[in-house]
């Protein structure tokens, strides 16, 4: 399982999720919060790394859009000494290393999972913070389209949708439509990997949302 979590830094060393944040009453950057990273049981970056949050994920996609294009990219944190690098170790294989703090961490994760994980929950922070920020929305979407962006012929979207999520998400996609009674359509199914990749759900939660997204394409259903 991958996770991609933001948060805010309400007060020292107490954290919100980013989604839960009401009121920002200082400048875009200088947002205090963190960038949770897990691939299984493997922190590479939790709430202890904590920094800047919003040029932290300005840089993060800065990263990704040079992966995408060379097979490596890497960032510094904005204002610690922390690196990140990704490397594509092989074809859909990726190494996550994260140093600068007395250890190294590393992780080996699915590409197009992970580059999913990122896409919909940077996404979902982009967002949030365009409404906090409206004046500052151009800035927010130069950042915003490059974690979007694929190389030419590269398309995230055309990868297998089993591959851009994990076994435990496609297992609970599958138990939803075994019961509801019918297959999920490319719309359902695109927007319920944008919802649940990079969460940290139960099966059961999976499940449910799953559920959900098939009822609530159904006409007369609630």
């Amino acid at each position: 399982m991958i996770v991609v979590e933001s948060y805010a830094m309400i007060r020292p060393l107490e954290f919100i999720r980013f989604d839960s944040v009401q009121d920002i009453s200082t400048e875009i950057d200088l947002i205090e919060g963190a960038v949770e990273i897990a691939i299984g049981d493997c922190a590479l970056i939790d709430t202890r790394l904590w920094d800047f949050v919003y040029p932290l994920w300005a840089y993060l996609a800065d990263s990704v859009s040079t992966l995408r294009a060379t097979g490596a990219g890497s960032f510094r944190f904005p204002d610690q000494p922390i690196q990140v690098e990704f490397y594509r170790a092989s074809k859909g294989v990726l190494q996550i290393t994260v140093s600068g703090d007395g250890e190294t961490r590393r992780g080996i994760a699915n590409e197009s999972e992970f580059l999913q994980a990122l896409r919909s929950r940077g996404s979902d922070f982009f967002s949030k913070l365009s409404a906090h920020f409206p004046t500052e929305r151009a800035l927010i979407e130069r950042s915003w389209k490059k974690l979007l962006h694929d190389p030419v012929d590269s398309l995230l979207a055309d990868v297998p949708w089993e591959e851009r999520v994990g076994e435990r998400q496609s297992s609970a996609f599958r138990q939803a439509e075994r019961v509801v009674g019918r297959r999920m359509n490319t719309a359902q199914r695109e927007r319920l990997i944008s919802d649940v990749a990079g969460r940290r759900l139960s099966f059961g939660e999976l499940v449910s949302r799953a559920e959900r997204e098939l009822w609530g394409a159904r006409p007369g259903s609630s």
